[in-house]
């Protein structure tokens, strides 16, 4: 069952926020999928890869820094954290291995 909170940043586009998981006693037993996607133009495969890097950025102005936060942050917690396509065309994030909440 996905579970999905649509959130509106100042800039163009859409983003979902959301757990995927059981309900019930199957959520006490299996990790939860966090996820985060858009409807923005999405991340090329042959760029996943690379995008957790420090200094990745698309943006002329950009650190590089986000992404690369956001694995460590993972990394601490026992997580991880992957790209994919989001059903929007954009991209989506899935971080696993997080404990569902008791």
């Amino acid at each position: 069952m996905e579970r999905s909170r649509g959130i509106t940043f100042a800039c163009d586009g859409t983003a979902r926020v959301g757990t995927c998981g059981q309900d019930g006693e199957a959520a006490r037993l299996a990790p939860a999928v966090l996820h985060v996607a858009d409807d923005g133009v999405g991340i090329p495969v042959d760029d996943r890869d690379d995008i957790f890097e420090r200094g990745y950025s698309t943006a002329r102005d950009g650190t590089g820094l986000g992404l690369r936060i956001a694995a460590q942050i993972a990394d601490a917690h026992g997580w991880e954290i992957r790209v994919t396509d989001s059903d929007d065309g954009g991209a989506r994030f899935d971080v696993t291995g997080v404990d569902s909440p008791e």
